[in-house]
């Protein structure tokens, strides 16, 4: 977060600050109820391991599609 605020021209800050704050509130939780928050957490981890792959697949077809359109 730190650096998503003191660095000019970082690309996509909002992103960098909303994924740090959830990162230090989700670390909070884990401290304060660890086996009460382990099934969240489970939860919110398979969720975001789904979203990311769905997102790696769609850049892997977007950087084939532009690999395809350029001339050798």
């Amino acid at each position: 977060m730190a650096v998503a605020v003191s660095t000019e021209g970082l690309p996509a800050p909002s992103w960098q600050l909303f994924f740090g704050a959830i990162t230090i509130l989700a670390g909070i939780v884990l401290s304060i109820s660890p086996f009460g928050s382990l099934a969240a957490l489970t939860l919110v981890s398979g969720l975001w391991l789904i979203v990311l792959g769905v997102a790696e697949v769609v850049h892997a077809f977007r950087v084939r599609s532009l690999a395809a359109h350029q001339t050798p």
